[in-house]
């Protein structure tokens, strides 16, 4: 049994409905009714139909204030004139907060009347006494499916000026039946970004627009669009708002907010998740379904679908460890239970997509520390994400692989991680070198991975040292420049040792990656800090600075008109001359230079920087310097 999916009422608005909270003000005890008490006698026109209840205008409003337009509210306008509006969506997605605002609209100010339960439409007809709006939800088992009687329903709606929102959930059966019919096609809501979402409730709550911007806009950046990513419901907005204002409330978000909400959320996440495994007992299909799921959320159906099946290949191995019968069927209801979304993706010229999400916040985390911590299932996912065989997906294989360290404390953190890079194939080594990049900046796992990284960078083993380079910085990522430079030094001068193509060149992508996605500056001090020699330190800077240079040719031109930064440029393209005759550093120079003709400030630039680098008496930088002028 799947337990009981609804939510009660308390600090959500509505009893058994379908879980959202975009109109919520969580944590202030607001039930749905209680405008009910407040309302004085005289006042309190409810029906004396036990399945009718009153509305009350705050709801309304607060709906109206926090609301964010879905993509298609504009058709739902428009579908509001003919009297009748079925919305339609899974949990999260914000279209209560829809169906409030379409009636808030239409009422200006009349009254509005929610039809609870089993109501009975068939007998049912809307009031001419200043009852404008009417709002039903939940599965409507008297709720009228012939279209005739439909028509005459919205007809009389027509005549009163009044509107009805029905809202359904997904798996309703009216929902289904109406999704055939070309009028009163129940309309599904496509919720908007999370963060806009998190931005229109901010300011109600801090009574203040700017202010709000201001609060959010001091966060880090990109903070909140990692966390909110495409596909999160309002409701995982909210949970990431309360956090951040019981925290601006304390007085301690200052200090380190990402750390602070994402250690909320990762706790939150990881009981929900408990809990919910704990209720359910799952199949082994359903539980590939749900870690393929959690691993590579975001991905396409058909994606998550194969990876599936391949680690329910590797669980049926394991059958002897995974408790319950073994049904090869994946539930409806198991979806709903784990918060699994999926969003159809229309882009231009091509056919629709779907992909795979989740409603929440941190739950992919939580389910795969959850599962982790499954004897024999652990095997059976590092088996699987050995095997991911598509560089494209390394990263998030890498990702996955790198949470197993949270459920093997002591020796065993990197035990699957180190495994990953002996397997064969160059697949394995992206794997584990992006769950070692994912390890670096976690303080618990840091130390660990940052050893074995500089064991392994001197290791005659080309795999280790090719895991090495990537886990520093590669097409899809890159280490901190304070944590990379100095291992990709130990590369470097184990290549005089142990020469290798592809290590090399895994090196160099590396290098460009780390200095492209980070602090440069500081990436160009680690570098004139290298032995001043000819080693193999001080060749590799003869190699990398013409690429650094014709790549990034005009942050080195910007950052010249900086005092530090240009003594700092100015020392390393010395050393790169310095260490050989640079044919290829020469040939970039003039292109650079070739480039500013023109413009004189650009061109003033460029030239205090090579006099700059002329005042060295080394002979290499006085051949170098005759055969830029000789050439110009």
């Amino acid at each position: 049994m799947m337990g009981d999916m609804s939510w009660s009422a308390g600090d959500f608005y509505i009893e058994n409905f379908t879980g959202n909270l975009n109109t919520g003000n969580v944590g202030h005890d607001q039930e749905m009714y209680s405008a009910l008490s407040r309302r004085s006698a005289q006042d309190r026109r409810q029906t004396t139909d036990e399945y009718v209840r009153y509305l009350s205008p705050e709801i309304l409003r607060n709906a109206s204030q926090t609301f964010v337009p879905p993509e298609n509210f504009k058709k739902m306008t428009r579908v509001a004139e003919s009297g009748v509006v079925m919305l339609v969506d899974r949990k999260g997605a914000g279209v209560r907060t829809v169906a409030l605002k379409l009636l808030h609209d239409h009422v200006d100010g009349g009254e509005v009347h929610h039809l609870l339960g089993d109501f009975n439409f068939r007998s049912w007809r809307p009031s001419r006494h200043g009852v404008r709006g009417f709002l039903a939800e939940g599965t409507l088992g008297g709720m009228v499916m012939e279209p005739l009687a439909l028509d005459f329903l919205a007809g009389e709606l027509k005549k009163a000026g009044g509107l009805l929102v029905v809202v359904l959930p997904l798996k309703d059966e009216l929902a289904v039946k109406r999704s055939n019919s070309s009028k009163f096609t129940p309309i599904r809501c496509m919720p908007p970004s999370g963060v806009s979402v998190l931005r229109a409730h901010c300011a109600v709550r801090l009574g203040d627009r700017a202010e709000a911007d201001r609060f959010i806009d001091e966060l880090p950046a990109g903070f909140l669009d990692n966390l909110l990513a495409p596909g999160s419901t309002p409701g995982a907005a909210l949970e990431v708002l309360e956090i951040l204002v019981s925290f601006r409330e304390s007085g301690t978000l200052s200090a380190d907010p990402a750390s602070y909400v994402l250690g909320e959320l990762t706790a939150m996440a990881e009981a929900d998740i408990s809990d919910r495994f704990d209720s359910v007992v799952l199949n082994a299909r359903e539980l590939g379904y749900i870690v393929a799921a959690a691993a590579f959320s975001g991905e396409g159906e058909h994606v998550i679908s194969t990876l599936a099946e391949r680690l329910f290949d590797e669980i049926k191995k394991s059958r002897n460890s995974v408790s319950g019968n073994i049904d090869e069927s994946i539930r409806l209801e198991f979806y709903e239970h784990f918060g699994l979304r999926k969003e159809v993706i229309h882009s231009p010229g091509q056919a629709p997509s779907t992909r795979v999400l989740f409603a929440r916040p941190m739950w992919t985390l939580a389910i795969l520390r959850y599962v982790w911590r499954k004897a024999g299932i652990d095997r059976a996912m590092a088996r699987w994400l050995h095997g991911v065989d598509d560089d494209w997906l390394a990263e998030r294989a890498g990702w996955a692989l790198a949470q197993s360290a949270a459920s093997k404390p002591g020796t065993g953190m990197l035990r699957d991680v180190r495994a990953c890079a002996v397997v064969d194939g160059s697949t394995p080594c992206a794997v584990a070198s992006a769950a070692l990049r994912t390890l670096l900046p976690n303080p618990e796992t840091a130390r660990d991975a940052i050893g074995l990284l500089n064991l392994w960078a001197s290791s005659n083993r080309i795999a280790y040292r090719h895991t090495v380079a990537l886990a520093c910085g590669s097409q899809t990522g890159a280490a901190p420049v304070r944590l990379a430079l100095p291992i990709l030094r130990r590369l470097i001068v184990a290549s005089e040792i142990y020469p290798n193509i592809a290590v090399d060149r895994a090196v160099d992508e590396a290098m460009l990656a780390v200095f492209l996605h980070g602090d440069r500056s500081a990436y160009l001090e680690q570098l004139v800090s290298w032995p001043r020699s000819d080693g193999a330190e001080s060749m590799y800077i003869a190699r990398i600075v013409p690429r650094l240079l014709l790549q990034e040719s005009s942050w080195f031109e910007y950052c010249s008109n900086d005092s530090d930064t240009f003594e700092i440029i100015a020392d390393v393209i010395t050393l790169a001359i310095r260490a050989r005759e640079n044919g290829r550093l020469l040939d970039v120079v003039r292109r650079w230079r070739r480039s500013a003709i023109g413009d004189q400030s650009r061109l003033e630039t460029i030239d205090a920087l090579l006099f700059a680098v002329e005042e060295d008496p080394h002979p290499n930088i006085r051949r170098f310097m005759r055969s830029l002028g000789s050439h110009e």
